[in-house]
Parts: C-alpha cells; structure tokens; sequence
C-alpha cells in the first residue's frame, strides 16, 4: 500500500470550533498540509453527516467522501445505538456494508470475535466483508 496521511473530522462539529464554518476551515488546513483521508469521529445524527459532506465538497474538500466502502458495526439489542440507526446508515451511504452483532448490550467489536475479524480485515487489510454477516457474540 502506498503511504497515506489521515486526519479526524467532526460532522457533528468539533466541541472547540464556533460553528460548522470554522470546522471546515479547519479541515482545510489539515488537507492542505498533506492529509490525504479524513475519518470521522463517532456521530449520532446521519443528517448532521451528509450535511458536512455537503459543506465540505463546497470548499472543495474531496478527501471527506469518496466511494469507498464504509462498514458500519451495530448490534441488535444496543440500548443506546439502536439497531435500526445502523441499518438507516448502511442504507443511506451509497457504499455502506453492515456488520451485525446478534446480541445485546452496547458496541460490538469486545463483545464479538467474529466481529473483530472483520473490522480488522476491513482496517488493516481493506477488506471489506461480505454483505449480510451476522455475528453471535462471544
């Protein structure tokens, strides 16, 4: 693989930046300076999201969005990440892959083996798992 340089995004915006504006032109300076990728911290609102996308690609901003796979990780019976968000969000991305963890409790990557083969494929490797996994948990 080629040597990239990533840097954090906040599309629910960052808590020390004034507003969204700003934010965005925080991000800039951190493509400017050699980020080649953004990943986003974890956010709660999908339209919050697409909103920064938006706003990014207006300043011009390509790294924030491309087409590559995004896999999103939810867990059937989390009580504080309902399982229908992740469904919402794998839908709503144009290259979205869920990962489900068949079970209960909150996040799904320490309470599943099979889910941590996965996300590490995904992160290490690139590669992306096959659509409609279900994991058990451990």
């Amino acid at each position: 693989y080629a040597f990239a340089i990533g840097a954090a995004c906040f599309p629910e915006c960052h808590p020390e930046a004034p507003d969204l504006q700003h934010d965005i032109e925080f991000l800039k300076s951190k493509v400017a300076a050699g980020a080649s990728f953004l990943i986003t911290n974890v956010f709660f609102d999908n339209e919050a999201y697409f909103r920064y996308v938006e706003e990014a690609r207006a300043a011009r901003i390509s790294a924030v969005c491309g087409n590559e796979p995004i896999v999103v990780v939810g867990s059937t019976g989390d009580p504080i990440t309902p399982y229908a968000w992740a469904q919402a969000l794998a839908s709503e991305l144009s290259s979205g892959v869920l990962l489900t963890r068949l079970g209960d409790g909150h996040t799904a990557y320490g309470a599943s083996s099979c889910i941590r083969t996965y996300v590490d494929q995904y992160l290490i490797d690139l590669t992306v798992p096959p659509v409609g996994i279900r994991c058990p948990s451990n």
